[in-house]
């Protein structure tokens, strides 16, 4: 369920970066109507939505299939492959957008991006030691051979 908590955590960091950019004007119009600024929050938005696609298939195999005892199947939840990495993406991009109001202290997207690249750090130094994710962790490691079978 970790990648559900990246994958919203990501999207909620997107929604404060678009915010920002239409709220704030530069040069007398909003940040939004910049092409490199449209550029970034495209690219932000797409990590968003590639991870909330797979947390949406990693459930989706889950459903089907039931959270039986012996079953490798909820590993398939507990890790959504690429997550980690798209949620360092989406804080870098978001961050970019926002520019140095969203590292003050009172800021929402500081929380919102220190609560992602914590986990997200966590879940990489698990994947590098060749931890799995605790009890899920039935199918090996990173969860990837569940997926890659597509179911």
């Amino acid at each position: 369920m970790r990648d559900v908590g990246l994958a919203a955590c990501g999207q909620h960091a997107v929604d404060l970066a678009i915010r920002h950019v239409q709220d704030r004007e530069q040069f007398g119009r909003p940040l939004a109507r910049f092409q490199a600024v449209q550029h970034l929050v495209a690219e932000a938005k797409g990590e968003a939505a590639s991870a909330a696609a797979a947390v949406e298939r990693a459930v989706e195999v889950v459903v089907a299939t039931g959270f039986g005892r012996g079953s490798t199947l909820p590993v398939a939840v507990a890790r959504a492959p690429g997550s980690a990495a798209a949620a360092g993406r989406i804080a870098r991009l978001a961050h970019q957008v926002d520019g140095a109001m969203g590292f003050t202290l009172e800021h929402e997207l500081r929380c919102t991006t220190t609560r992602l690249l914590v986990v997200a750090r966590r879940v990489r130094q698990r994947e590098a030691l060749g931890c799995g994710g605790g009890r899920w962790s039935a199918a090996g490691g990173s969860g990837r051979a569940v997926a890659a079978r597509g179911r």
